[in-house]
């Protein structure tokens, strides 16, 4: 599972999501605006983001959310598959 960092790009003075794992000269943020390394700081306080990213960022979420769903219903389905009757569920 990828990890994201929030940076702000000295470009255009934007936060954007970028692969924390990323260790090039020239770093890729989810919206593809590049940024050298050494033109991104830490991401201060009330500063504009980057729409295209905060939504990606969003739909990444979405999907672990969903993915962790299904993992959740299938569990139950499994444990209610082993209740045999006498309230031991889960046991």
């Amino acid at each position: 599972m990828t990890e994201w960092q929030l940076r702000l790009s000295a470009y255009d003075r934007q936060v954007h999501a970028f692969d924390s794992g990323q260790r090039e000269d020239f770093w890729e943020a989810l919206c593809s605006h590049t940024v050298p390394a050494n033109f991104m700081a830490e991401c201060p306080e009330k500063q504009p983001s980057c729409l295209p990213c905060l939504i990606k960022i969003g739909e990444l979420v979405a999907t672990r959310q969903e993915g962790r769903r299904a993992e959740i219903a299938a569990d139950v389905r499994e444990q209610l598959s082993a209740f045999d009757g006498d309230k031991t569920f889960g046991q």
